[in-house]
């Protein structure tokens, strides 16, 4: 315990510099899915708070061409590791499933959510170069979704 208090007062002098490299990590987040995804949702910070930019949620409905799951897998394959946020569910974990408020009926939005939401790698000293091509995976899982769903070409003949 003692150890890590000077660490964590250490660590004090680099935060405003490490939340303003992930800003700006954020922001690229955001002009590379504008013009890449602009489909995909994601979190835009409201004006009147502060935002610390330890995050970048993406919301992957499951209406979606796609499945957050299998976008996932890609990026792993990748040795990308995004996070499944709000998944499992706490309700599911077995110390909470046997209350009848933990039952998904009662949940709809947080199920929905729970299987919806997943968080892009954003960490000081990401490379631009791993932002694109994270985003090139994720919009080529979304392309290809859209040719598996378009009608074959039938020619008579």
């Amino acid at each position: 315990m003692k150890c890590r208090r000077p660490w964590g007062l250490l660590q004090l002098k680099y935060i405003d510099g490490a939340l303003q490299e992930r800003a700006v990590i954020y922001q690229r987040y955001v002009e590379l899915l504008d013009a890449a995804l602009p489909a995909l949702e994601y979190i835009k910070p409201a004006s009147n708070i502060e935002w610390n930019y330890s995050y970048f949620p993406v919301l992957i409905r499951a209406d979606s061409a796609v499945s957050r799951d299998a976008i996932y897998a890609e990026l792993r394959k990748h040795n990308i590791y995004a996070r499944r946020y709000f998944y499992p569910l706490i309700s599911a974990f077995p110390m909470y499933r046997h209350f009848p408020t933990a039952n998904v009926q009662h949940l709809p939005v947080a199920d929905e959510i729970s299987h919806a939401v997943l968080c892009l790698p954003i960490y000081p000293g990401l490379p631009v170069a791993d932002q694109r091509r994270i985003i090139e995976i994720i919009q080529a899982w979304f392309i290809d979704a859209a040719h598996a769903a378009e009608p074959a070409l039938v020619v008579n003949g």
